[in-house]
């Protein structure tokens, strides 16, 4: 598989339907060859990337599924639902591999480290959990936001964890110790923050909030360096993320029920998708093909598939 740099111009390549309510998350597995997928129907679905086939349904969840991560080599999923469970799955082995337990509300965000070795995991119980993915013991957890953790996102190298609640705070972790080291939050931006992930070379963070804006931030200066907009985002926790390309692209999805495509430096809009017939809660870009996957809530229920095929 080759890394591909072509410019922007997605079309639909898949519409991949097995999900019985919204879908909650999408994500591509590190290796390239899986999309999996979760849903408030209390299911993950994985997909083969290059049929849009499923391959496997996991099931175990007593409520509906919020996120899910992958595993750096692609073997195991985890697992972030309202059940208050964090989950682990074989994937090779189709199979549950362990219940991790210990939030006291819903878990709604979920992240595997670099290494492999850790998982993060942040609830509506105010709290940021650290999790040995080898024996699922809980090694700490500290009070990150109130009254909910929204997102949770590690480092390229896994030093540092960044986090965002509706408290409309951003923080970054020394998650070894669960101190905070940085609080990004500045009065030109008061709304609730809904999502929050560092960039691939870990210099910037990406944060959402409830007033229909993308921004990056260079967190050491703890200053806004680029604002995305044009989306709508008011209600919904929504996903967003880097897009590797020639030209580098942020892509969201909105609730007009469209994926929103931009210009990483010229913040310009280079494309909306009219992706699907409900709010597109869910994103991800695939680590080395122009490929995108969107997830939509309950009058969809559908996964799509776009591919990059034209130059511009």
């Amino acid at each position: 598989m080759s890394c591909s740099t072509s410019p922007i111009n997605y079309r639909l390549l898949y519409t991949l339907e097995g999900h019985k309510k919204a879908v909650s998350s999408v994500k591509f597995s590190p290796n390239g060859l899986y999309l999996a997928s979760s849903s408030a129907d209390k299911t993950i679905c994985v997909w083969d990337v290059f049929s849009g086939k499923v391959i496997t349904v996991f099931q175990g969840h007593r409520q509906g599924i919020s996120d899910i991560s992958w595993s750096p080599d692609s073997r195991c999923l985890v697992s972030a639902s309202d059940d208050k469970w964090v989950i682990l799955w074989d994937v090779r082995g189709n199979t549950r591999s362990r219940i991790l337990k210990g939030h006291g509300n819903y878990v709604f965000c979920v992240d595997f480290n670099p290494a492999g070795n850790v998982i993060a995991s942040g609830s509506y119980d105010s709290s940021i959990r650290i999790w040995d993915s080898g024996s699922g013991k809980s090694i700490h957890s500290f009070i990150a936001h109130t009254p909910a953790v929204t997102a949770a996102h590690f480092n390229k190298d896994g030093s540092r964890l960044v986090s965002s609640g509706y408290d409309g705070l951003c923080k970054i972790w020394d998650w070894r110790v669960g101190g905070c080291e940085k609080i990004l939050r500045s009065e030109e931006y008061p709304a609730a923050t809904s999502f929050v992930k560092f960039s691939p070379n870990g210099k910037y963070v990406l944060t959402a909030s409830f007033d229909s804006k993308l921004r990056l931030w260079d967190y050491e200066r703890n200053s806004v360096v680029k604002t995305f907009s044009g989306h709508v985002n008011s209600r919904y926790c929504i996903f967003s993320t880097f897009v590797a390309s020639r030209r580098p692209l942020i892509a969201c999805g909105s609730e007009n029920n469209f994926v929103y495509i931009w210009d990483l430096q010229t913040e310009e809009i280079l494309q909306q998708l009219e992706a699907h017939v409900d709010v597109v809660l869910s994103v991800s870009s695939h680590p080395c093909e122009p490929l995108l996957a969107s997830g939509a809530l309950e009058k969809d229920k559908t996964i799509k598939l776009w591919r990059n095929d034209q130059s511009i």
